[in-house]
């Protein structure tokens, strides 16, 4: 079910923890539970940002990344 930024916190998406980094989210998880003009304005967000590569190729988000969109603040650099 796809949710909008308010109603959504990191406990809401599938959590994994990687050894090499950390607590994070795969980058489909977020699309699909996110609503489409959610996600538009996370890829805004996330644009720049680093994120992980597992070994079988998907992308992952930083948790605290995740965290600091839901929660509305900027972005650190």
């Amino acid at each position: 079910m796809r949710a909008r930024r308010s109603a959504l916190r990191l406990e809401d998406f599938p959590l994994i923890k990687d050894p090499d980094f950390g607590t994070c989210v795969v980058w489909e998880a977020i699309k699909d539970t996110m609503l489409p003009e959610l996600w538009e304005q996370f890829s805004v967000w996330i644009n720049g940002q680093t994120c992980g590569v597992l070994p079988d190729g998907s992308i992952v988000v930083y948790g605290d990344d995740l965290e600091r969109f839901l929660s509305g603040k900027a972005v650190i650099d």
